[in-house]
């Protein structure tokens, strides 16, 4: 059973998985970042898909966070999900998942909310391989048709927090820190 399990929601460019980084680091829990478990992929396959920005379908991405949970289930008393889940679908099974496997559920959700603008800069700013325009645009796409119900999901199960995810990493931090020890 594990103490504690987040899920850090945002668009592109919105800097959770640093903040989830952080935020496992501070809290003494894995960081879990499906996006950076998929780039490490040497698969390639899965390096074209990322190029594209479409999502990964569920059970291609299911699959690898299982694997790294299980690992996870060997010590760690929690963790931080990043980029995961990002269908309502994909939030249901983790559910089940938790629940079945590891007697656990989803204790926090936290969607971290930037404007477009602040976001493009990020991403600029980042450069990473898979920021290319075209991308960067189908990932936009997708976070408005499939996580903003996500959003919802977990807003609906009182689980949700929203936070400015606007300023400095060390503003943003703090407000997350606040809402995670509240």
């Amino acid at each position: 059973m594990f103490e504690k399990i987040i899920v850090l929601l945002g668009p592109v460019g919105s800097g959770k998985s640093l903040q989830a980084e952080l935020i496992a680091k501070d809290e003494g829990l894995e960081w879990i970042s499906t996006g950076r478990l998929l780039r490490q992929s040497d698969e390639q396959w899965v390096i074209d898909k990322l190029k594209t920005g479409i999502l990964f379908e569920d059970t291609e991405v299911q699959d690898v966070l299982r694997a790294r949970i299980e690992t996870c289930a060997k010590g760690a008393k929690g963790f931080v999900l990043d980029g995961f889940p990002r269908r309502t679908t994909q939030a249901a099974w983790l559910d089940s998942y938790l629940a079945d496997n590891f007697s656990s559920s989803v204790r926090q959700a936290i969607h971290v909310v930037v404007s477009e603008q602040e976001a493009r800069a990020r991403l600029i700013e980042r450069g990473r391989a898979d920021d290319i325009a075209t991308a960067i645009a189908q990932r936009n796409k997708e976070y408005m048709e499939n996580v903003l119900p996500v959003v919802e999901y977990y807003q609906d199960k009182d689980i949700l927090s929203e936070v400015d995810g606007e300023g400095t990493i060390e503003e943003v931090t703090k407000r997350i820190e606040e809402i995670v020890e509240s």
